[in-house]
């Protein structure tokens, strides 16, 4: 009887650890099919929500630098590092932001089909605007970036 009972109750939480998971699922794609990223010759438009949209205007001129982190395949995601005061709220940002920076918050495109040459794209958007060449870099604890600030001659 008291096996009887257990298992009466592991299927109870079983069956709530499914439902939690598939309205997970569900908001994950909601949020993934009402998510919109542009890359413009000026700016990098976000506009990110389901029921309230948000959209952010961040100008190529407040990038400091864009991490890329390949995932599977082409796939990817880039992270935008934001330039001296300009901050968004982490909470604004997420689920576009990058994961444990609270105190500078980064926004972060995420699931993009053609990681690479979205970073390609930004990069040279962003050399354009600031009249100089983007640096890529390879950091061992990071993922690949590309540092865009411009390059400073030691006096």
């Amino acid at each position: 009887v008291a096996l009887l009972a257990a298992l009466s109750g592991s299927w109870v939480l079983a069956l709530l650890a499914a439902v939690a998971i598939g309205i997970l699922a569900g908001l994950a794609r909601l949020m993934a099919s009402t998510t919109v990223y542009t890359l413009t010759d000026q700016r990098v438009v976000m506009r990110i929500g389901i029921v309230l949209t948000v959209t952010y205007n961040l100008p190529l001129k407040h990038l400091d630098a864009a991490h890329l982190l390949p995932l599977s395949g082409s796939q990817g995601e880039i992270a935008l590092q934001l330039r001296g005061d300009t901050r968004i709220a982490y909470l604004h940002l997420w689920p576009h932001a990058r994961p444990w920076l609270f105190a500078r918050p980064q926004p972060m495109l995420r699931g993009l089909a053609d990681a690479q040459a979205v970073s390609r794209l930004l990069s040279e958007a962003w050399a354009a605007v600031n009249a100089q060449a983007a640096r890529p870099q390879a950091a061992a604890h990071t993922p690949p970036s590309i540092d865009l600030q411009p390059q400073r001659n030691a006096a």
